[in-house]
């Protein structure tokens, strides 16, 4: 048996998780803005703008989270308040977001990774919550792609992985 570790790493992650969501933006934002308004019960949204909202909210959510901007266990609301009108506007939030996410894989320590965070009874390592954010928004982005190709609305490229330029 080989000592040899092989990993997936959080900035592989995060690069992997640039070109999909480049793809996602770039098809959404050649959409009709009323697509926004399309009824989906996913991610306990009611239309494409909620489901979009709570994916990308999470994303910055987390992002903050991790690099010490926001307590896990305190108020969103702000969050909650900013503008997602717009594919735009979602993606700003997006892009906030994520930017914090890689800025945290670049630079956690092995310390920092391992804090443990608290929220009532759950308790996580910044690592995990790291996972579940990234996992978190492939899910959601692939109940998407699902939903929106029943709606009429399929994307134009393969979502597998395997697809991805990002890693040989």
């Amino acid at each position: 048996m080989s000592n040899t570790v092989l990993a997936f790493t959080f900035p592989e992650m995060i690069a992997a998780q640039q070109v999909e969501i480049a793809k996602w933006e770039q098809w959404f934002l050649k959409q009709p803005a009323s697509l926004l308004d399309l009824p989906l019960d996913l991610a306990k949204g009611q239309d494409l703008r909620s489901v979009l909202f709570h994916v990308l909210f999470v994303e910055l959510y987390f992002g903050e989270t991790l690099n010490d901007l926001r307590q896990w266990d305190g108020p969103r609301e702000d969050l909650l308040k900013l503008p997602h009108q717009t594919f735009a506007d979602l993606f700003d939030i997006h892009h906030r977001g994520l930017a914090l996410l890689k800025q945290w894989a670049e630079h956690a320590t092995p310390e920092d990774a391992d804090k443990v965070l608290s929220r009532g009874e759950l308790r996580a390592s910044k690592k995990k919550c790291f996972i579940q954010v990234m996992e978190h928004t492939v899910r959601h982005f692939a109940q998407l792609a699902v939903a929106l190709r029943l709606a009429g609305h399929p994307t134009d490229w393969g979502h597998d992985f395997l697809r991805n330029p990002s890693m040989q």
